[in-house]
């Protein structure tokens, strides 16, 4: 009973952290001078289609946790990559919101560059603690003793090393240009994915399992948004969309 009960608090504290991290995507960036505080524009949005897809993942894993904490280990799996996803990204979008402003991509005034950049570090936080929390219930205690730190499956822990370093290192080697891409592509994808995968070679079959396919299915949902993402920040942007077909 007291393991049921330390697993349905934590399911609660995981949904709290997923709606705080979508209520959070949903507040824009609004644009105005840089001197003063008249708009000078509409909002701007940042945050790609699959974070709010995330975020209500993770709520849903959450409540899960919460309702029926018998069966926790495999719905803290897929919290776990979800939230560190989540978390990466928002760590991301601190430096994209500065970086944007910086160059001119956005033109904010102080006050709003603030509230955005302020409510992306309190989503990574979010992220981050949700991530915790899902770890801790994935946590057992050795039964083995040592021999446990002995993963279970070397295969999946190559693939996740490989996946965490070698692909934002491939892009690396591009060249100076690339590092910030590299290090966008490490906290969004490479890191949460290679680390699950990583993570994965420890636990028992069923969760295992479960990890894998949550990171396919991160890694695809990604992948299949990235284009109406793009398009969607292009048209958040004030871009002429409709020059891409003259």
């Amino acid at each position: 009973m007291p393991r049921n009960v330390t697993t349905a608090v934590a399911g609660v504290v995981i949904t709290v952290c997923a709606v705080a991290a979508g209520a959070g995507a949903a507040v824009p960036g609004k644009l105005g001078t840089r001197d003063g505080y008249e708009d000078a524009g509409g909002p701007v949005w940042y945050w790609p289609v699959w974070f709010p897809i995330f975020a209500v993942a993770l709520a849903a894993t959450g409540v899960f946790l919460a309702t029926r904490p018998a069966v926790h280990r495999p719905a803290a799996a897929v919290a776990a990559v979800l939230a560190a996803q989540i978390a990466g990204r928002a760590v991301v979008g601190v430096r994209d919101w500065f970086n944007a402003d910086g160059a001119g991509v956005v033109d904010m005034s102080q006050h709003e560059l603030a509230t955005v950049v302020t409510v992306a570090a309190g989503i990574a936080l979010a992220g981050t603690v949700a991530a915790c929390f899902a770890v801790a219930l994935l946590w057992r205690e050795p039964a083995r003793g040592w021999a446990a730190l002995r993963p279970r499956s070397l295969r999946l822990l190559v693939a996740g090393a490989v996946v965490a370093v070698g692909v934002p290192g491939v892009i690396a080697l591009a060249g100076s240009d690339a590092i910030m891409l590299a290090g966008t592509v490490a906290l969004t994808a490479a890191l949460p994915w290679g680390g699950g995968l990583a993570a994965a070679a420890w636990l028992g079959p069923r969760a295992r399992k479960v990890t894998v396919r949550t990171v396919l299915a991160c890694a695809a949902t990604t992948v299949l948004t990235f284009p109406v993402t793009m398009l969607y920040l292009m048209v958040s942007h004030g871009y002429d969309v409709t020059s891409l077909f003259s």
